[in-house]
């Protein structure tokens, strides 16, 4: 039998995200990313912990804030190296010049 889970840590969850990442900008797909830490890392993680705080304080589960955060800011760490690591793959391979 096979367990599927999201339950990461934050180095687990920045892995994963890099992974993909990497992977979606190598083939070439790269979203209209600034690649900047404050604009594509720290604002959204920020947004997304307050969604994240806000379905939480639904379900009375306001513990989990701390790790909410630690886990989102390594998911969209991950995802900014990811994109910066596959689009140099991308370039390389396809012989146009890095940023």
């Amino acid at each position: 039998m096979v367990i599927h889970s999201h339950n990461y840590s934050p180095g687990q969850a920045r892995a994963r995200a890099r992974g993909d990442a990497t992977a979606i900008a190598q083939a070439g797909n790269v979203p209209n990313i600034t690649r900047y830490w404050h604009r594509d890392v720290l604002i959204p993680a920020l947004r997304d912990t307050w969604n994240d705080w806000t379905w939480f304080r639904t379900k009375k589960l306001p513990a989990e804030l701390t790790r909410t955060f630690r886990i989102r800011y390594n998911q969209r760490l991950g995802r900014l190296e990811g994109y910066r690591e596959g689009l140099r793959r991308y370039r390389l391979y396809h012989g146009t010049p890095a940023d």
